[in-house]
Protein backbone atom coordinates (compact mmCIF):
# COMPACT_ATOMS: atom_id res chain seq x y z
CA UNK A 1 0.00 0.00 0.00
CA UNK A 2 2.81 2.25 0.82
CA UNK A 3 4.57 1.43 -2.04
CA UNK A 4 1.52 2.36 -4.22
CA UNK A 5 1.25 5.51 -2.93
CA UNK A 6 4.81 6.35 -3.00
CA UNK A 7 4.71 5.49 -7.02
CA UNK A 8 1.72 7.49 -7.27
CA UNK A 9 3.41 10.95 -6.13
CA UNK A 10 6.09 10.35 -7.80
CA UNK A 11 3.77 9.83 -11.31
CA UNK A 12 1.73 12.89 -10.16
CA UNK A 13 5.40 15.67 -9.96
CA UNK A 14 6.40 13.79 -13.30
CA UNK A 15 2.81 15.22 -14.92
CA UNK A 16 2.84 18.33 -12.46
CA UNK A 17 6.96 19.30 -14.28
CA UNK A 18 6.29 18.37 -17.42
CA UNK A 19 2.93 20.66 -17.53
CA UNK A 20 4.51 23.05 -15.95
CA UNK A 21 7.48 22.85 -18.39
CA UNK A 22 5.50 22.66 -21.51
CA UNK A 23 3.05 26.07 -20.03
CA UNK A 24 6.46 27.72 -19.62
CA UNK A 25 7.99 26.84 -22.98
CA UNK A 26 4.94 26.92 -25.22
CA UNK A 27 4.27 29.43 -27.87
CA UNK A 28 3.06 32.70 -26.94
CA UNK A 29 -0.11 33.62 -28.39
CA UNK A 30 0.52 36.70 -31.32
CA UNK A 31 -1.95 39.72 -30.42
CA UNK A 32 -4.19 40.80 -33.75
CA UNK A 33 -6.42 43.08 -34.40
CA UNK A 34 -9.89 41.33 -36.49
CA UNK A 35 -12.43 42.46 -38.27
CA UNK A 36 -15.78 40.35 -39.41
CA UNK A 37 -16.67 39.26 -43.09
CA UNK A 38 -19.94 41.55 -43.45
CA UNK A 39 -22.34 42.48 -46.05
CA UNK A 40 -22.86 46.24 -46.87
CA UNK A 41 -22.42 49.03 -49.84
CA UNK A 42 -19.81 49.28 -52.00
CA UNK A 43 -18.40 51.65 -55.29
CA UNK A 44 -15.29 51.80 -57.22
CA UNK A 45 -14.62 54.92 -58.17
CA UNK A 46 -11.70 56.74 -60.25
CA UNK A 47 -10.63 60.65 -59.15
CA UNK A 48 -9.43 63.14 -61.64
CA UNK A 49 -8.86 66.94 -61.49
CA UNK A 50 -11.35 68.70 -64.00
CA UNK A 51 -12.05 71.79 -65.21
CA UNK A 52 -15.61 73.58 -65.43
CA UNK A 53 -16.47 75.28 -69.04
CA UNK A 54 -19.63 77.19 -70.53
CA UNK A 55 -21.39 74.94 -72.94
CA UNK A 56 -22.12 77.30 -75.12
CA UNK A 57 -20.11 80.60 -75.88
CA UNK A 58 -20.21 83.72 -78.06
CA UNK A 59 -17.07 85.49 -79.69
CA UNK A 60 -18.17 88.82 -80.56
CA UNK A 61 -16.09 90.26 -83.28
CA UNK A 62 -16.48 93.28 -85.56
CA UNK A 63 -18.34 92.31 -88.84
CA UNK A 64 -16.36 94.83 -90.72
CA UNK A 65 -12.75 96.35 -90.55
CA UNK A 66 -13.03 99.72 -89.18
CA UNK A 67 -12.14 102.21 -86.04
CA UNK A 68 -13.50 100.53 -82.99
CA UNK A 69 -14.74 102.82 -80.02
CA UNK A 70 -14.05 101.56 -76.96
CA UNK A 71 -15.87 98.88 -75.47
CA UNK A 72 -18.81 99.65 -73.07
CA UNK A 73 -18.58 96.09 -71.04
CA UNK A 74 -16.66 94.78 -68.71
CA UNK A 75 -15.88 90.85 -67.78
CA UNK A 76 -18.28 89.99 -65.31
CA UNK A 77 -21.55 92.47 -66.90
CA UNK A 78 -24.85 90.90 -67.73
CA UNK A 79 -25.99 91.67 -71.21
CA UNK A 80 -29.39 91.05 -72.66
CA UNK A 81 -29.82 90.09 -76.28
CA UNK A 82 -29.81 93.70 -78.13
CA UNK A 83 -27.71 95.17 -75.82
CA UNK A 84 -24.86 97.79 -77.38
CA UNK A 85 -21.44 96.07 -76.93
CA UNK A 86 -19.45 98.25 -78.83
CA UNK A 87 -19.83 100.49 -82.33
CA UNK A 88 -17.44 100.74 -85.36
CA UNK A 89 -16.83 103.91 -87.21
CA UNK A 90 -15.62 103.69 -91.32
CA UNK A 91 -12.15 103.01 -92.35
CA UNK A 92 -11.23 105.67 -94.44
CA UNK A 93 -12.56 105.71 -98.15
CA UNK A 94 -10.61 102.83 -100.46
CA UNK A 95 -10.41 100.17 -97.21
CA UNK A 96 -13.47 98.11 -99.28
CA UNK A 97 -13.36 97.58 -102.36
CA UNK A 98 -15.70 96.08 -105.16
CA UNK A 99 -14.18 92.38 -104.32
CA UNK A 100 -15.10 93.39 -100.71
CA UNK A 101 -19.27 93.55 -101.40
CA UNK A 102 -18.67 90.64 -103.77
CA UNK A 103 -17.17 88.50 -100.79
CA UNK A 104 -19.68 90.02 -98.26
CA UNK A 105 -23.32 89.11 -100.50
CA UNK A 106 -21.29 85.56 -100.80
CA UNK A 107 -21.23 85.87 -96.78
CA UNK A 108 -25.00 86.40 -96.60
CA UNK A 109 -26.20 83.80 -98.97
CA UNK A 110 -23.89 81.44 -96.56
CA UNK A 111 -25.67 82.91 -93.49
CA UNK A 112 -29.07 82.32 -95.07
CA UNK A 113 -28.01 78.67 -95.79
CA UNK A 114 -26.95 78.33 -92.67
CA UNK A 115 -30.30 79.90 -91.17
CA UNK A 116 -32.28 77.74 -92.90
CA UNK A 117 -29.98 74.52 -91.81
CA UNK A 118 -30.21 75.34 -88.22
CA UNK A 119 -33.79 75.44 -88.57
CA UNK A 120 -34.10 72.23 -89.78
CA UNK A 121 -32.13 70.94 -87.03
CA UNK A 122 -34.23 72.84 -84.44
CA UNK A 123 -37.51 71.26 -85.84
CA UNK A 124 -36.14 67.89 -85.92
CA UNK A 125 -34.87 68.47 -82.51
CA UNK A 126 -38.19 70.08 -81.47
CA UNK A 127 -39.88 66.26 -83.08
CA UNK A 128 -37.47 64.38 -80.63
CA UNK A 129 -37.79 66.33 -78.06
CA UNK A 130 -41.43 66.16 -77.95
CA UNK A 131 -41.81 62.50 -78.70
CA UNK A 132 -39.19 61.73 -76.22
CA UNK A 133 -41.37 63.64 -73.29
CA UNK A 134 -44.89 61.71 -74.67
CA UNK A 135 -42.86 58.40 -73.69
CA UNK A 136 -41.87 59.91 -70.21
CA UNK A 137 -45.46 60.91 -69.92
CA UNK A 138 -46.35 57.53 -70.85
CA UNK A 139 -44.14 55.98 -68.48
CA UNK A 140 -44.74 56.85 -65.41
CA UNK A 141 -48.16 55.20 -64.79
CA UNK A 142 -46.32 52.18 -65.79
CA UNK A 143 -43.53 53.02 -63.12
CA UNK A 144 -46.30 53.51 -60.74
CA UNK A 145 -47.96 50.41 -61.63
CA UNK A 146 -44.24 48.14 -61.24
CA UNK A 147 -44.65 47.30 -64.56
CA UNK A 148 -41.48 48.83 -65.47
CA UNK A 149 -38.71 49.02 -63.33
CA UNK A 150 -36.84 52.08 -61.71
CA UNK A 151 -33.76 51.89 -64.82
CA UNK A 152 -36.02 51.60 -67.37
CA UNK A 153 -37.89 54.72 -66.24
CA UNK A 154 -34.30 56.59 -65.55
CA UNK A 155 -33.42 55.59 -69.31
CA UNK A 156 -36.53 57.08 -70.26
CA UNK A 157 -36.30 60.30 -68.70
CA UNK A 158 -32.44 60.69 -68.88
CA UNK A 159 -33.37 60.09 -73.10
CA UNK A 160 -36.39 62.97 -72.60
CA UNK A 161 -33.57 65.53 -70.55
CA UNK A 162 -31.11 64.80 -73.46
CA UNK A 163 -33.20 65.64 -76.31
CA UNK A 164 -34.76 68.98 -74.39
CA UNK A 165 -30.94 70.03 -74.11
CA UNK A 166 -30.50 68.94 -77.74
CA UNK A 167 -33.58 70.97 -78.21
CA UNK A 168 -32.03 74.12 -76.57
CA UNK A 169 -28.92 73.77 -78.30
CA UNK A 170 -30.73 73.47 -81.50
CA UNK A 171 -32.28 76.91 -80.61
CA UNK A 172 -29.59 78.72 -80.03
CA UNK A 173 -27.22 77.87 -83.09
CA UNK A 174 -30.62 78.82 -85.10
CA UNK A 175 -30.02 82.30 -82.70
CA UNK A 176 -26.67 82.17 -83.57
CA UNK A 177 -26.56 81.62 -87.63
CA UNK A 178 -29.41 84.75 -87.08
CA UNK A 179 -26.69 86.77 -85.73
CA UNK A 180 -24.35 85.36 -88.33
CA UNK A 181 -26.94 86.77 -90.83
CA UNK A 182 -27.34 90.14 -89.58
CA UNK A 183 -23.44 90.18 -89.03
CA UNK A 184 -23.09 89.38 -92.92
CA UNK A 185 -26.09 91.94 -93.79
CA UNK A 186 -24.43 94.92 -92.22
CA UNK A 187 -21.20 94.38 -93.84
CA UNK A 188 -22.88 94.32 -97.09
CA UNK A 189 -24.73 97.20 -96.44
CA UNK A 190 -21.29 99.17 -95.04
CA UNK A 191 -19.55 97.06 -97.81
CA UNK A 192 -19.05 100.18 -100.06
CA UNK A 193 -17.45 102.27 -97.38
CA UNK A 194 -20.79 104.75 -97.57
CA UNK A 195 -21.59 106.96 -94.14
CA UNK A 196 -25.11 106.08 -93.08
CA UNK A 197 -27.72 109.07 -92.73
CA UNK A 198 -26.98 109.32 -89.04
CA UNK A 199 -23.27 108.75 -87.60
CA UNK A 200 -22.66 106.27 -89.64
CA UNK A 201 -21.11 104.29 -86.96
CA UNK A 202 -22.25 100.37 -87.24
CA UNK A 203 -23.53 99.07 -83.66
CA UNK A 204 -22.09 95.81 -82.36
CA UNK A 205 -25.19 94.23 -80.56
CA UNK A 206 -25.18 91.33 -78.27
CA UNK A 207 -26.88 87.92 -80.03
CA UNK A 208 -28.14 86.58 -76.60
CA UNK A 209 -28.79 87.03 -72.76
CA UNK A 210 -25.79 85.94 -70.76
CA UNK A 211 -22.68 87.05 -68.91
CA UNK A 212 -19.14 88.87 -70.33
CA UNK A 213 -16.71 86.04 -69.58
CA UNK A 214 -13.88 87.69 -71.61
CA UNK A 215 -13.12 90.99 -72.95
CA UNK A 216 -10.51 90.21 -75.41
CA UNK A 217 -9.71 94.32 -76.21
CA UNK A 218 -10.91 97.15 -74.81
CA UNK A 219 -9.30 100.13 -76.02
CA UNK A 220 -10.22 101.87 -79.34
CA UNK A 221 -8.39 101.20 -82.69
CA UNK A 222 -8.56 99.97 -86.27
CA UNK A 223 -9.77 96.00 -85.64
CA UNK A 224 -9.92 93.79 -88.90
CA UNK A 225 -13.30 91.92 -89.23
CA UNK A 226 -12.00 88.28 -87.07
CA UNK A 227 -10.48 90.59 -84.19
CA UNK A 228 -12.14 88.81 -81.17
CA UNK A 229 -13.06 91.46 -79.20
CA UNK A 230 -15.39 89.95 -76.45
CA UNK A 231 -16.48 86.75 -75.39
CA UNK A 232 -20.51 86.16 -74.28
CA UNK A 233 -21.30 82.87 -72.29
CA UNK A 234 -24.47 81.65 -70.53
CA UNK A 235 -23.47 80.62 -66.87
CA UNK A 236 -26.67 78.62 -66.43
CA UNK A 237 -25.03 76.49 -69.15
CA UNK A 238 -22.00 74.73 -67.46
CA UNK A 239 -20.38 71.88 -68.07
CA UNK A 240 -17.13 69.57 -66.55
CA UNK A 241 -14.31 68.70 -68.63
CA UNK A 242 -11.73 65.52 -67.22
CA UNK A 243 -8.68 64.35 -68.44
CA UNK A 244 -8.61 60.84 -67.22
CA UNK A 245 -6.50 58.14 -67.79
CA UNK A 246 -6.97 56.26 -71.22
CA UNK A 247 -7.00 52.75 -69.13
CA UNK A 248 -9.82 54.71 -66.61
CA UNK A 249 -11.43 56.25 -70.18
CA UNK A 250 -12.13 52.92 -71.29
CA UNK A 251 -14.43 51.46 -68.77
CA UNK A 252 -16.76 55.13 -68.85
CA UNK A 253 -19.50 55.20 -70.25
CA UNK A 254 -22.15 57.71 -71.24
CA UNK A 255 -24.97 58.52 -68.66
CA UNK A 256 -22.33 57.10 -65.45
CA UNK A 257 -22.44 59.13 -62.46
CA UNK A 258 -19.92 61.80 -61.46
CA UNK A 259 -19.36 63.78 -58.32
CA UNK A 260 -17.83 67.11 -58.05
CA UNK A 261 -15.90 67.45 -54.96
CA UNK A 262 -13.72 70.29 -53.38
CA UNK A 263 -15.12 72.37 -55.77
CA UNK A 264 -15.36 75.03 -52.53
CA UNK A 265 -19.21 74.49 -51.72
CA UNK A 266 -20.32 72.41 -48.46
CA UNK A 267 -21.06 69.62 -50.59
CA UNK A 268 -20.34 67.58 -53.31
CA UNK A 269 -22.35 68.07 -56.18
CA UNK A 270 -24.09 65.69 -59.23
CA UNK A 271 -22.95 65.31 -62.60
CA UNK A 272 -23.26 63.02 -65.26
CA UNK A 273 -21.33 61.79 -68.43
CA UNK A 274 -22.22 63.13 -71.69
CA UNK A 275 -19.29 62.13 -73.59
CA UNK A 276 -16.21 60.36 -73.71
CA UNK A 277 -13.69 61.39 -76.71
CA UNK A 278 -12.96 58.75 -78.95
CA UNK A 279 -9.08 59.99 -78.84
CA UNK A 280 -6.38 60.40 -76.94
CA UNK A 281 -3.22 62.58 -76.50
CA UNK A 282 -0.10 62.81 -75.22
CA UNK A 283 0.40 64.47 -71.37
CA UNK A 284 3.43 65.09 -69.11
CA UNK A 285 2.76 64.22 -65.73
CA UNK A 286 4.22 66.44 -62.90
CA UNK A 287 6.99 63.78 -61.85
CA UNK A 288 7.98 63.76 -66.04
CA UNK A 289 5.70 60.74 -66.91
CA UNK A 290 4.42 60.51 -70.61
CA UNK A 291 0.09 59.51 -70.29
CA UNK A 292 -2.46 58.89 -72.54
CA UNK A 293 -5.09 60.91 -71.43
CA UNK A 294 -8.74 60.92 -72.67
CA UNK A 295 -11.27 63.72 -72.29
CA UNK A 296 -14.62 63.21 -70.96
CA UNK A 297 -17.27 65.68 -70.39
CA UNK A 298 -19.64 65.65 -67.62
CA UNK A 299 -23.24 67.41 -67.52
CA UNK A 300 -24.16 69.11 -64.03
CA UNK A 301 -27.46 67.67 -62.84
CA UNK A 302 -27.85 69.49 -59.01
CA UNK A 303 -29.75 72.48 -59.12
CA UNK A 304 -28.70 75.29 -60.18
CA UNK A 305 -29.00 77.19 -56.99
CA UNK A 306 -26.27 74.61 -55.44
CA UNK A 307 -23.73 76.05 -58.22
CA UNK A 308 -24.46 79.47 -58.94
CA UNK A 309 -20.93 80.61 -57.93
CA UNK A 310 -19.28 78.22 -59.94
CA UNK A 311 -17.89 80.05 -63.44
CA UNK A 312 -15.85 79.30 -66.81
CA UNK A 313 -12.61 77.82 -66.06
CA UNK A 314 -13.21 76.70 -62.36
CA UNK A 315 -11.28 74.10 -61.03
CA UNK A 316 -13.22 70.50 -59.44
CA UNK A 317 -12.62 67.49 -58.51
CA UNK A 318 -14.62 64.96 -60.59
CA UNK A 319 -14.86 61.64 -59.11
CA UNK A 320 -16.07 58.91 -61.76
CA UNK A 321 -18.83 55.71 -59.94
CA UNK A 322 -17.37 52.92 -62.01
CA UNK A 323 -19.13 50.50 -60.09
CA UNK A 324 -21.49 50.31 -57.59
CA UNK A 325 -23.59 47.32 -55.24
CA UNK A 326 -25.67 48.51 -51.87
CA UNK A 327 -24.98 44.91 -50.55
CA UNK A 328 -22.66 42.74 -51.34
CA UNK A 329 -20.44 40.68 -49.01
CA UNK A 330 -16.96 43.04 -48.48
CA UNK A 331 -13.91 42.93 -46.30
CA UNK A 332 -10.94 45.73 -45.91
CA UNK A 333 -8.25 45.65 -48.34
CA UNK A 334 -5.90 45.79 -45.00
CA UNK A 335 -6.77 41.74 -44.75
CA UNK A 336 -5.62 40.49 -48.00
CA UNK A 337 -2.47 39.48 -48.95
CA UNK A 338 -0.85 37.67 -51.98
CA UNK A 339 0.59 34.19 -52.38
CA UNK A 340 1.14 33.61 -55.88
CA UNK A 341 -1.67 34.60 -57.87
CA UNK A 342 -3.98 34.07 -55.34
CA UNK A 343 -5.63 36.23 -52.72
CA UNK A 344 -4.97 34.97 -49.03
CA UNK A 345 -6.48 35.84 -45.61
CA UNK A 346 -6.38 34.89 -42.37
CA UNK A 347 -9.19 33.53 -40.57
CA UNK A 348 -9.56 33.05 -36.76
CA UNK A 349 -11.01 30.08 -35.39
CA UNK A 350 -10.66 28.16 -31.60
CA UNK A 351 -7.73 30.32 -31.03
CA UNK A 352 -5.79 29.86 -34.35
CA UNK A 353 -4.87 31.25 -37.72
CA UNK A 354 -5.72 29.95 -40.19
CA UNK A 355 -4.49 30.98 -43.79
CA UNK A 356 -7.02 30.80 -46.74
CA UNK A 357 -7.28 31.56 -50.09
CA UNK A 358 -10.37 33.83 -51.39
CA UNK A 359 -12.15 35.16 -54.76
CA UNK A 360 -11.87 39.01 -54.76
CA UNK A 361 -13.94 41.15 -57.34
CA UNK A 362 -14.20 44.63 -57.56
CA UNK A 363 -12.01 46.72 -55.73
CA UNK A 364 -13.17 49.82 -53.70
CA UNK A 365 -11.27 52.34 -52.09
CA UNK A 366 -11.25 50.65 -48.61
CA UNK A 367 -13.38 47.57 -49.08
CA UNK A 368 -13.36 44.65 -51.84
CA UNK A 369 -15.82 42.40 -52.82
CA UNK A 370 -15.58 38.72 -51.69
CA UNK A 371 -16.77 36.21 -54.15
CA UNK A 372 -15.65 32.79 -52.84
CA UNK A 373 -13.53 31.88 -49.30
CA UNK A 374 -15.49 33.07 -46.55
CA UNK A 375 -18.55 34.03 -45.72
CA UNK A 376 -20.67 36.38 -43.75
CA UNK A 377 -19.89 37.01 -40.15
CA UNK A 378 -16.58 35.14 -40.22
CA UNK A 379 -13.31 36.80 -38.05
CA UNK A 380 -10.24 37.35 -39.94
CA UNK A 381 -7.36 39.50 -38.84
CA UNK A 382 -6.35 42.61 -39.66
CA UNK A 383 -3.03 43.76 -41.32
CA UNK A 384 -1.36 40.28 -40.95
CA UNK A 385 2.36 40.29 -40.20
CA UNK A 386 5.45 37.74 -41.43
CA UNK A 387 5.17 36.39 -37.99
CA UNK A 388 1.47 34.89 -38.52
CA UNK A 389 1.83 31.63 -40.51
CA UNK A 390 -0.87 28.74 -40.65
CA UNK A 391 -2.05 27.36 -37.19
CA UNK A 392 -0.40 30.04 -35.45
CA UNK A 393 -1.65 30.62 -31.74
CA UNK A 394 -3.53 34.27 -31.76
CA UNK A 395 -4.96 36.29 -29.33
CA UNK A 396 -7.67 38.87 -30.85
CA UNK A 397 -7.63 42.22 -29.56
CA UNK A 398 -11.00 44.28 -29.25
CA UNK A 399 -11.55 46.68 -31.81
Amino acid sequence: MKLTRNHFLITFGALAAAAALAWAYRTPSIPVDVVKVTRGPLEVTTEEDGIVRVRERYVVMPPVAGFMQRVAVHAGDRVTAGQTLFALEPLPPGALDVRARDEAAARVSRARSAVDAAEMNRRSADLQAGHAAREEVRARPLLESAVISSSDYDTIKSAADRTKAELEAAQASVRMARFELEAAQTALRYAGGERSAGSGHVIVTASVEGVVLTVHREDEGAVTAITPVLTIGDQHSLEVMVEVLSADAVRIRPGMEVRLERWGGPAPLQARVRTVEPWAFTKISALGVEEQRVRVVADLVSPAQDWTNLGDAYRVEARFVLWRSEDTLRLPHSCLFKVGPDWQIFVVQDGRAHRRAVEIGQRGTQYAQVLGGVGEGDVIILYPDDRLSDGSRVEPRSP
